[in-house]
């Protein structure tokens, strides 16, 4: 986290990216609270997990669930400073093509790809009313 972010925090305007990533931030490190609110905020996400029955269950799941995002994966693993604990890691997710090469040497296959990926995406932030 850039310190300039939180120093400037009340500078933010309430609803910019800039205070949601300080917020995702602070409740991440807020453990006193997250251990209050136990599993709650993902019984949500669990009990769509318990409905999957069958590939149709799973295949209609979507963007507005509960369970995924295509833009930010979360995982939890060993902490890095304390093989002791747990961590909640949150991280972007993998290059839509598979490795740098298809991005700099790009075969037709991989053109074709990467157009569909960005179709994708950018109906996806069209979707969700995202305007820069």
């Amino acid at each position: 986290m850039n310190r300039k972010w939180l120093n400037n925090e009340k500078n933010r305007a309430e609803n910019s990216d800039e205070k949601k990533i300080i917020n995702l931030y602070k409740n991440t490190l807020n453990i006193d609270a997250r251990n209050k609110q136990g599993i709650g905020p993902i019984k949500g996400m669990l009990e769509e997990l318990r409905n999957i029955k069958t590939i149709d269950d799973l295949s209609e799941l979507t963007l507005e669930s509960k369970v995924e995002s295509p833009l930010i994966e979360f995982s939890c693993s060993v902490d890095l400073k304390d093989a002791t604990k747990n961590a909640l890691y949150v991280e972007s997710t993998t290059l839509s093509l598979g490795n740098s090469d298809e991005y700099v040497k790009p075969t037709e296959k991989s053109a074709r790809i990467k157009s569909l990926a960005e179709n994708y995406y950018n109906t996806v932030l069209t979707l969700s009313e995202y305007t820069l």
